[in-house]
């Protein structure tokens, strides 16, 4: 049997688990990233993907990995294309 979970964006994960902890309005994180605020905002709204640039910027300010985000879209659109099965 198939195991079939939630397809999570990772904007949705950068809203839920980065800045509504941190306090961090949307606003801020525009201002502090070195990406396009364009592509910053597709993202939080769920609305586009992590690109390379954004994924690096993401990765300085949280002091976290590019390939941390770059996976979170890669699982994001796997899960997509595979329906939401493992």
């Amino acid at each position: 049997m198939k195991t079939v979970l939630q397809e999570i964006h990772p904007g949705e994960i950068l809203r839920d688990d980065f800045l509504v902890p941190l306090g961090l309005p949307e606003s801020v994180l525009f201002d502090v990233l070195e990406a396009p605020h364009e592509e910053v905002a597709a993202l939080i709204a769920e609305q586009g993907p992590v690109t390379a640039s954004v994924s690096l910027a993401l990765a300085s300010y949280f002091k976290t990995s590019s390939d941390f985000w770059m996976s979170l879209q890669a699982e994001y659109e796997r899960r997509l294309l595979n329906g939401g099965r493992q």
